[in-house]
């Protein structure tokens, strides 16, 4: 079997716990209700989207990958809409829905990628939950740690991927791509000793 194939399982195995708390980070700071209509851009195996089907959410996700779909529509059936679909052209109407989800996703971008993949969360939906590396994490030994391993993995990711990861840190996060399309934070939270920051657009 392919090596993408398998990506989706490595992934709900090893990486999931790792990120679990910064999904569960951003419901807090939602507090979802029944019928809530979500969508998750890059939704992956769909772990994220499912917290949101447990508290009553009609659901939907779009991600690059044929395998993390599959697996997604395996983790939450036929009434979740997951289709495979590029971030930068949502194949949504204007404001489909009530939340779109962005979880480490805009620094896998390049710049003119980013704001058009928040752009266009921002056209099907009424607020916007971004949860992505924040550029500077707490002066702690946790936090150095933390931001050292979480450069090795995107190291490990490939040249272009790590790229622009440096790229987005170094150009100020999720406030600077934020900041430049227009919308506003309305709340934030820091999570993972600083390095990691989850952010609710109006």
């Amino acid at each position: 079997m392919a090596l993408v194939a398998w990506f989706p399982r490595v992934y709900d195995t090893f990486l999931e716990p790792l990120v679990r708390g910064f999904r569960e980070a951003g419901v807090r700071l939602i507090d979802p209700q029944p019928g809530t209509r979500v969508l998750d851009v890059g939704c992956g195996t769909g772990t994220h989207l499912a917290l949101y089907a447990a508290a009553g959410c009609e659901v939907a996700g779009v991600d690059l990958n044929a395998d993390m779909i599959a697996r997604a529509r395996f983790r939450l059936g036929p009434a979740a809409d997951l289709r495979e679909a590029d971030a930068t052209r949502l194949p949504f109407g204007d404001d489909a829905f009530d939340l779109a989800i962005g979880m480490l996703m805009l620094h896998e971008m390049a710049p003119p990628d980013r704001a058009s993949a928040l752009g266009e969360m921002s056209r099907v939906a009424r607020r916007v939950l971004v949860i992505d590396h924040h550029p500077r994490p707490d002066g702690t030994i946790r936090g150095r740690v933390i931001r050292t391993f979480a450069t090795a993995i995107e190291r490990i990711a490939g040249g272009d991927h790590y790229r622009n990861y440096r790229q987005f840190l170094g150009s100020g996060g999720v406030p600077a791509v934020v900041g430049a399309s227009g919308r506003d934070i309305i709340a934030s939270v820091r999570e993972a000793s600083g390095s990691m920051g989850v952010y609710l657009l109006g």
